[in-house]
């Protein structure tokens, strides 16, 4: 029908921002991809970034719409159908992060009107490399307040994308940027971000977070993490991804396809030696001379040394 939101409002896009950040220089993200503004890549289909690219706010703005457009309002029409402007708004940004609209559970909650039980399934996609993030917990609050009251942060709330040193601090002084009594919080990230070749202002953002998980996942793998381009961020449409029950679910199917596999296998593997025992006799007599000496020296007589 006519009568349902097919797009986000002019309030989304500030909120976005805040949750997503806006670099307006390449870095990678986690995954290696090449990442700009709002959490983009190429796969985003709007934009091809490049090492050090650079775009403005606005341009940064008007390749978000194209994407919200392009790839987000078509799955959040389709998913989530509803005549009121904030539902779709709210709903839009957690598919931005996520990219899991069409099969969160929270969603069939909502549209049976069981608002207390989708509010609880929805804010368990609070979690990123296996630990709950203080700016997923944010993040999911304040696009519940979007989806259930039509609640949009001021201007000047803090930001989803923004993180704290406390936030990171472990990390940080496993790769040689700890407090101490000549260096302070500001004066640490600043450290990292001129090493790593990240824009120096003390903020922790969706570049600089990524920085970091690149940085310890060289660490963790005997590399040397250091900075070669811009590091850090976002995937094509979102920052750190996870949720709660649901993400569970459908990692259960690929450990449930690996879990049957493996014990193919292993049977597989089973009902050979039980047939090579079955048959070690003729085996043992097709076995190279050598081979049978060698396995007599040990006491291991198999069978005939002649074929039959």
């Amino acid at each position: 029908m006519s009568d349902f939101v097919s797009n986000v409002s002019g309030a989304f896009f500030p909120v976005l921002r805040q949750e997503e950040g806006d670099v307006l220089r390449t870095y990678r993200c986690p995954a290696g991809f090449l990442t700009i503004g709002m959490g983009l890549t190429k796969a985003s289909g709007v934009v091809d970034p490049k090492p050090g690219m650079t775009i403005t706010a606005a341009q940064s703005l008007a390749l978000a719409q194209q994407a919200i457009a392009r790839n987000y309002a078509p799955r959040v029409r389709k998913w989530l159908p509803t005549r009121k402007q904030h539902v779709f708004d709210g709903a839009t940004l957690f598919d931005y992060n996520t990219g899991r609209i069409h099969n969160a559970s929270w969603v069939k909650l909502l549209i049976a009107g069981d608002l207390k039980a989708a509010q609880k399934s929805f804010k368990q996609w609070v979690r990123g490399g296996g630990k709950v993030l203080g700016g997923l917990v944010r993040r999911r609050d304040v696009e519940w307040q979007i989806i259930e009251f039509g609640i949009y942060p001021a201007a000047g709330a803090r930001a989803s994308a923004l993180s704290s040193y406390v936030d990171h601090a472990a990390d940080f002084k496993v790769l040689g940027y700890g407090l101490d009594k000549w260096r302070s919080e500001d004066a640490a990230i600043r450290a990292f971000q001129r090493d790593h070749d990240l824009t120096e202002d003390g903020i922790i953002g969706p570049a600089t977070r990524a920085g970091l998980t690149r940085a310890m996942e060289a660490r963790r793998s005997g590399q040397v993490s250091a900075g070669s381009g811009a590091a850090g961020g976002a995937v094509a449409g979102g920052g750190e991804v996870s949720g709660g029950a649901d993400w569970l679910d459908a990692v259960s199917i690929d450990t449930a396809t690996t879990m049957v596999v493996t014990g193919v296998a292993v049977a597989a593997i089973v009902f050979g030696l039980t047939l090579a025992w079955r048959y070690r006799g003729p085996l043992f007599a097709w076995l190279p001379e050598p081979v049978k000496d060698l396995t007599e020296r040990f006491g291991l007589t198999l069978g005939r040394r002649v074929r039959t």
